[in-house]
């Protein structure tokens, strides 16, 4: 009998990142943070984590600092 591995999938690990925050920085990065310590888990399972807030926030960043240089 030939057993498969399962295949890694990509998991999507979401939570709130401003709500409850108040735009505070601080509050934001916490809930990042949160977020993040679910990541090594999913990976250590076989599979792929992923954060909307890891594509999405450098290209925030970026943004940013080409309004600022017009």
């Amino acid at each position: 009998m030939i057993v498969k591995a399962p295949e890694a999938q990509t998991i999507l690990i979401a939570g709130p990142y401003r709500s409850g925050t108040n735009d505070d920085p601080a509050l934001i990065n916490k809930n990042v943070r949160q977020m993040e310590s679910y990541a090594l888990p999913v990976f250590r399972a076989g599979h792929i984590p992923i954060l909307g807030e890891w594509l999405a926030l450098p290209l925030v960043r970026t943004g940013r600092i080409e309004k600022d240089r017009r």
